[in-house]
């Protein structure tokens, strides 16, 4: 008994040291005595510029038909006509942005307004040209968009195509919208891309897409002595240009916003979106113009001076903006700077007699009444019912003393119906 107790106990005690084996285990590894949980495994770092996240960010190439099918609606046909609103040219063009397509300045050069037509049958207008180069062969247009109408833009490639790369051409050769032809790319020449794929008449201004459905290129023709000699303009060029519409576009923004502040009366907030409009374009003329303006209905006429002779300067034809610099010099009571912009206007439009009443006007309160009065005269032969000259030559008559001759403008007021200025003159009359 002895023995199968002394058995026992060493199976018992072999027992007791796995058993406190297994939980000093399990407490080595959980610290509480539980299973421990299974951990995820670590992930290894993704950092900005590192080959992970280089290739994660990698578009997929496209099956031909799926590629066609997100890029095709984009697409569109572009007709351009002169002045009498006959079709000058047709080509192609795609949205690179809301509302703004881009194509090829070939297509558009010489046009007077261009529609643009979808591959699901709609047309829509080009209401203006955003940006366009002669020498880069490329031109953004914007195009009116009923409200809920979109498009996708399509996307520029931002790495270089390669040669030997798989390339799609969408355009509309001879009006047929959406057509489509594959190629690769033959050869990289300076600027420009040759492709293998064929540019037919009609298929300028479409996009040249990688496999991605990136735009790569501008498709701008090809050579009619050579087979397959295609060429197209590179997206690095598109991308560029695309960029400073954008800019324009939103300098163009702040200058409507100026207008639309100014119309309304609110001329403190429309001659500040105007400072930030000539802050982000000092050569906008236009921007220089309304800003006169603006600072002429506030009171500040020296200042407006100088918006309306900078704008002069950069567009010397703008005939408004030397009128305006000659009321603002008006008021500044400068009457000689106010003569000679007022004569400068004249070279503009020599024919208006509201210029030549300026001009006796200010010659008056400088009290060279025969000068007054020659200018008069000259706005009457140029209008001869203009009521406000025939006035200003009567009191321009009394200044010089000759009476007679005032009196016979108080008659002329009669038959023209201008009988308060008749009035008012012979009250004038000593």
């Amino acid at each position: 008994m002895n023995t199968q107790h002394k058995k026992v106990s060493r199976i018992a005690r072999t027992l007791f040291v796995l058993v406190f084996t297994l939980l000093t285990s399990v407490t080595l590894v959980d610290g509480q005595g539980r299973k421990p949980k299974a951990k995820t495994p670590r992930q290894p770092d993704v950092r900005i510029g590192s080959q992970f996240s280089s290739a994660a960010f990698v578009p997929t190439k496209l099956p031909l038909t799926e590629l066609v099918r997100r890029v095709k609606p984009s697409v569109v046909a572009l007709y351009v006509f002169d002045k009498d609103g006959k079709l000058l040219k047709q080509g192609s063009a795609f949205f690179i942005a809301p509302r703004r397509v881009a194509t090829n300045f070939h297509v558009i050069e010489g046009g007077s307004a261009g529609d643009i037509h979808t591959s699901q049958g709609a047309a829509y207008t080009v209401s203006k040209i955003l940006s366009s180069d002669k020498n880069a062969d490329l031109a953004i247009l914007e195009v009116e968009l009923p409200t809920g109408v979109e498009f996708k833009p399509l996307t520029i490639a931002r790495g270089a195509v390669q040669e030997g790369e798989e390339i799609v051409v969408i355009g509309s050769p001879l009006g047929l919208e959406g057509t489509i032809s594959q190629g690769i790319v033959s050869a990289l020449r300076e600027s420009v891309i040759q492709i293998s794929a064929p540019i037919s008449h009609g298929s300028s201004g479409g996009p040249v897409l990688n496999m991605r459905g990136e735009v790569v290129g501008v498709a701008a023709g090809g050579r009619d002595d050579g087979q397959n000699l295609n060429y197209a303009l590179t997206g690095a060029s598109l991308a560029v240009m695309s960029e400073r519409a954008e800019q324009k576009s939103k300098i163009t923004r702040l200058y409507e916003d100026g207008v639309r502040f100014y119309k309304g009366g609110n001329y403190k907030s429309a001659l500040e979106m105007l400072e930030r409009t000539i802050k982000s374009d000092p050569t906008y003329a236009a921007a220089w113009l309304q800003g006169g303006l603006t600072l002429f209905k506030l009171g500040n006429y020296a200042d407006a001076v100088a918006a309306f002779i900078e704008t002069a300067r950069l567009e010397p034809g703008n005939a408004d903006a030397h009128y305006g610099a000659g009321a603002a010099y008006t008021h500044l009571g400068r009457d000689g700077d106010a003569i000679t912009c007022f004569r400068r206007l004249l070279s503009i439009v020599p024919n208006s007699a509201e210029t030549y009443v300026e001009i006796g006007n200010a010659y008056y309160r400088l009290s060279n009444f025969q000068n007054a009065v020659d200018s008069y005269k000259q706005a009457i032969n140029l209008l001869p019912g203009n009521a406000t000259a025939q006035y200003y030559l009567g009191v321009a008559l009394i200044a010089q003393g000759e009476r007679k001759a005032a009196r016979k403008q108080v008659k002329k007021l009669r038959e023209l119906g201008a009988n308060e200025f008749a009035n008012e003159l012979l009250q004038k009359i000593p």
